[in-house]
């Protein structure tokens, strides 16, 4: 990390740096019974090495222009950059079918076609790079006969990211039963050895597809307008529009010259706002918001890119036809606040999603080789409420200072959610709750402040997704 700031008159400039990187090396190792039509108990192992790196740097200005109706123009450049390596993820699976003699050993599931499932090897790397420039400019005025603010800005992103993978898979080479019984047979750090690697036993095959490669570039542009100020003395309003030009494009390599994986999408969105706050007294505000937003599908949902899952068992693959989610969001709260730094809060909130970008099982998979991509669902909807609290301990002793600087926090909501399939070509159900959506979400704090430390004792997130 590394970060310089310079400060004179109106003028303020900063330049500020981070660079992190991490190594996670993982072992996994599950045992149980597996059921495609034919139930056998299985063995199954995954050795998994990534490295990541990110690096960001931003320098931003800002310049009074004019004291008295504080004028402001403040603007900043930025690039980031992401770098995930993957350079030796190692799958194998140990299988005997159920009725076997219990004391007959476990087979490698190395079959005479290659299967990356069964045992396989995958090499991948991913580079991302994104430009960005933003330039913004406020003013105080007057309207309606209060003091307002506006603001206004544009903005620029570039991002592209490149991934490539090497997928390579064992093969059975074996002359006879007998001899690949026994090979089949070894434990797992005695199969693979060298001298069980040529053209009469086993053979690592590169089973690498063109699809296992993609480059994607998004490319937005905005700009936003936005007033915000007292309409009377009770009642506040913000009121803004944004414009967001947005190009996306995907190169994925395809299997035959009959399918078309890129994608090549432009899109033009005006996404309003509008927030009120009503003070009902000195310490008690009622709030109300109203936002359009928007969910863009990830590169990876839209890449051809096939991925084994270790962890579900099913093979995922982007889809080029995704298209952007727009959302309607609607929020009512009402605040309380007790003295300085306290806060009791309970609101509701309705979202409302056009084209939500789901999970779908692709039609033709089988028990034995789920296939799962992405799709839009026509509509969907999430309805639920919240309650926030932040409060001291003072309560029980207002004469100690402990007390006074230990704060609790907590959030907690509870969700409906609902996706809607009907008049789609989905093989999902028609109607059901949204992919990765939890029902409820707890978070919990707690936090001893004061003049000469600051510490947080505890942090606890509980979510449940069903």
């Amino acid at each position: 990390m590394g970060n310089i700031s310079y400060i004179k008159n109106d003028l303020k400039l900063s330049f500020k740096n981070i660079f992190n990187q991490g190594l996670e090396q993982s072992y996994t190792q599950r045992e149980g019974w597996f059921d495609d039509g034919t139930k056998e108990m299985r063995k199954v192992t995954l050795l998994e090495t990534v490295q990541k790196r990110m690096f960001n740097s931003v320098f931003d200005g800002e310049y009074l222009l004019n004291n008295d109706k504080q004028s402001k123009l403040s603007w900043n450049l930025s690039y980031s950059n992401v770098n995930v390596d993957q350079p030796d993820l190692r799958r194998t699976i140990y299988s005997k079918k159920e009725g076997s003699d219990p004391n007959s050993p476990y087979a490698a599931s190395v079959g005479t076609i290659p299967s990356p499932s069964g045992a396989g090897r995958f090499y991948s790397s991913l580079n991302e790079n994104i430009y960005g420039g933003a330039v913004n400019w406020s003013i105080s005025t007057k309207f309606l006969g209060q003091e307002q603010t506006f603001k206004t800005g544009i903005l620029k992103q570039n991002k592209k990211r490149t991934v490539d993978a090497r997928v390579l898979a064992y093969r059975d080479l074996s002359e006879s039963t007998t001899d690949q019984q026994n090979l089949l047979a070894m434990p797992l750090d005695k199969i693979f050895a060298p001298e069980n690697i040529s053209n009469k036993t086993l053979i690592l095959e590169d089973i690498t597809n063109p699809d296992n490669y993609y480059e994607g570039t998004g490319d937005l542009n905005a700009a936003f307008a936005m007033l915000s100020g007292k309409v009377t003395e009770k009642l506040k309003a913000s009121l803004g529009v944004r414009y967001e030009n947005y190009k996306e494009k995907l190169l994925t390599g395809a299997l035959n010259s009959s399918e078309e994986n890129n994608v090549n999408n432009t899109y033009n969105d005006f996404l309003p706002s509008l927030n009120l706050t009503y003070e009902l007294n000195s310490k008690t505000n009622l709030r109300f918001s109203f936002s359009n937003t928007l969910a863009r599908a990830q590169f990876r949902e839209l890449a051809s890119f096939s991925f084994y899952d270790f962890v579900t068992g099913i093979t995922k693959k982007g889809n080029p036809d995704v298209k952007r989610t727009r959302i309607s969001n609607f929020d009512l709260r009402y605040e309380f606040y007790p003295s300085l730094g306290k806060l009791i809060s309970v609101s509701a909130f309705y979202k409302d999603l056009k084209d939500p970008i789901e999970s779908n099982i692709i039609s033709g998979s089988s028990p034995a080789s789920k296939l799962m991509s992405f799709t839009n669902a026509p509509k969907a909807y999430i309805l639920g409420g919240e309650i926030e609290i932040r409060h001291d301990f003072g309560f029980i002793d207002p004469d100690v200072e402990f007390f006074k600087n230990l704060v609790f926090s907590t959030n907690a909501a509870i969700m409906k959610s609902e996706v809607n399939f009907e008049g789609s070509q989905s093989t999902m159900e028609n109607k059901r709750s949204l992919y990765g959506q939890s029902p409820f979400l707890l978070n919990l704090g707690l936090q001893y402040s004061s003049d000469r430390l600051l510490t947080r004792i505890c942090s606890l997130i509980v979510s449940v997704v069903e």
